[in-house]
């Protein structure tokens, strides 16, 4: 509660950074959890995607569930991938304004 309301939100940070920056790497983290949440990250702009909380509660299970929820996600990328069209992860920025 004491912490609620601060700092900046992922999807800002990866605009920002992205302008800022230029063409060095950028990576998005901070609540990604899902394959959508990779491709709004590579949408906005990132080259890369962090994903730690699903995977280190998935390890707390077994390695097998730490496979089946990276594969669950790398899933959901593929059929965003095929639902616009593109083939490739950085081919989602296409068309996004910088």
């Amino acid at each position: 509660e004491r912490l609620a309301g601060w700092g900046v939100p992922t999807a800002e940070s990866i605009v920002h950074c992205r302008r800022a920056f230029g063409r060095r790497l950028v990576i998005g983290s901070g609540g990604v959890r899902t394959g959508r949440d990779v491709a709004a990250a590579i949408a906005l702009g990132a080259d890369a995607a962090a994903i730690a909380g699903p995977l280190l509660a998935a390890a707390e299970d077994s390695e097998r569930e730490v496979v089946r929820r990276l594969e669950a996600i790398l899933l959901e990328l593929r059929m965003i991938l095929f639902c616009t069209g593109r083939r490739r992860p950085a081919e989602l920025r296409r068309g996004v304004r910088r």
